[in-house]
């Protein structure tokens, strides 16, 4: 089931080097060019996608908990070495979550 609210803002979270450091930063991302800031292309991947009808920060500290501490471990894919992104909206959000097979 894909949210229907309309999209309201994006977030990235880059990692100096994901598996290595634990050295982050938070991007706010943008739909379109804005002259003075800095880009990022992402490359392709697969990517688990989490959904949370909520926005507020304690809540979303569990999801990442959950995903890391147990859904990680017990299953067949691997993180890849790339951001991962946020999409909020009016009361939720997606956490989409890089992997490789």
């Amino acid at each position: 089931m894909r949210l229907k609210h309309h999209l309201k803002e994006y977030g990235m979270v880059y990692y100096e080097n994901r598996f290595y450091s634990k050295n982050l930063e938070y991007w706010v991302l943008n739909e379109t060019y804005e002259e003075g800031l800095d880009t990022f292309q992402l490359p392709a991947s697969k990517w688990l996608v989490f959904q949370i009808n909520s926005k507020n920060a304690k809540d979303i500290q569990e999801l990442l908990s959950q995903f890391y501490d147990y859904f990680l471990p017990s299953c067949k894919f691997h993180l890849r070495n790339i951001p991962e992104l946020e999409k909020y909206y009016e009361n939720a959000m997606e956490l989409w979550i890089p992997i490789e097979s």
